[in-house]
């Protein structure tokens, strides 16, 4: 009985110590340097897409006045569909800065009249005051409401482009060459339509860097 006691205890003492014992070629891989993981080894495809080599860069900044994130999308979507310039949220990376304001104004209502029974037409209803409210007062009082709806308002763009020196290349026209208030969208692709130009006629593009 002690014979097979002892080896029991032999028996149980040499799996635990071959447990332990690894072999002689293996690896931890938890001590490997960050270049020898498998995540590192591993030949999985990029998926890093590269925008054209060939075309500028343009960081559309910080643009002053009403609706400018609304305004700002518009402006990013129509620079993107032109496929003439690289739209880039890197101002560092940018060959061309554009910023500038946005202004706005109401679209004026047009006035309801009324045919009296003499057929004779009369003058709209009173307004109750408003006509003495500024169109700035009033769109304030449109805003209050929610979300501002941009098919009550029409759209100029006071643009400015400048190169990473902060030299001025393009402008939109201000004073008697500014552009008349439109829609939106419409107000914004005829703003950038002189810039894409301008960028199609620069050769060298004036913001290359030696």
């Amino acid at each position: 009985m002690r014979v097979g006691w002892l080896l029991s205890i032999l028996l149980v003492t040499g799996i635990a110590g071959s447990a332990q014992a690894p072999p002689a070629n293996a690896k931890d891989i938890t001590q490997l340097p960050a270049a020898e993981t498998p995540a590192a080894t591993g030949a999985a495809p990029s998926a890093q897409v590269d925008a054209p080599a060939n075309l500028l860069r343009i960081y559309v900044a910080t643009l002053n006045g009403s609706d400018t994130s609304a305004m700002a999308g518009l402006i990013t979507q129509t620079l993107y569909e032109s496929k003439q310039v690289v739209v880039t949220n890197q101002q560092a990376n940018a060959s061309l800065i554009l910023q500038g304001n946005i202004v706005r104004e109401p679209i004026p209502a047009k006035p309801l009249r009324r045919r009296g029974r003499s057929g004779v037409v009369s003058p709209p209803p009173s307004d109750s005051g408003l006509s003495e409210v500024s169109p700035s007062d009033l769109a304030l009082l449109n805003g209050l409401g929610g979300a501002t709806d941009m098919r009550d308002y029409r759209y100029r763009l006071d643009l400015e482009v400048y190169n990473p020196n902060g030299d001025l290349v393009w402008m939109s026209g201000q004073g008697r060459q500014a552009l008349p208030f439109e829609s939106a969208d419409i107000a914004v692709q005829n703003t950038l339509k002189p810039l894409l130009a301008a960028i199609a006629a620069w050769t060298p593009p004036p913001t290359a860097k030696r």
